[in-house]
């Protein structure tokens, strides 16, 4: 609840700033708690770069998050655990 709470304020935050296309937020569907493994990180940060280097926001949906989850697992060269 307080999690939520925190999200909102934010959300406030941002629209007062007339800023409400800049931020994206992906939920996990996860048994851990506030936990995201490496893959989920890793899936989240490369969403971020790709933002920094275009100055756009990607496809944030959760099919475009979890088909590029699998693109990276199958790419890399270590286990990074699940999406």
């Amino acid at each position: 609840m307080a999690r939520r709470r925190a999200v909102r304020a934010y959300e406030r935050t941002v629209e007062s700033a007339g800023k409400s296309a800049l931020p994206r937020m992906t939920w996990v569907r996860s048994s851990r708690h506030s936990t995201q493994s490496p893959l989920e990180r890793l899936t989240g940060f490369s969403v971020l770069v790709e933002r920094l280097d275009s100055g756009r926001w990607g496809d944030t949906s959760p099919e475009a998050m979890n088909a590029r989850a699998g693109q990276i697992r199958r790419t890399s060269p270590v286990d990074l655990g699940p999406a």
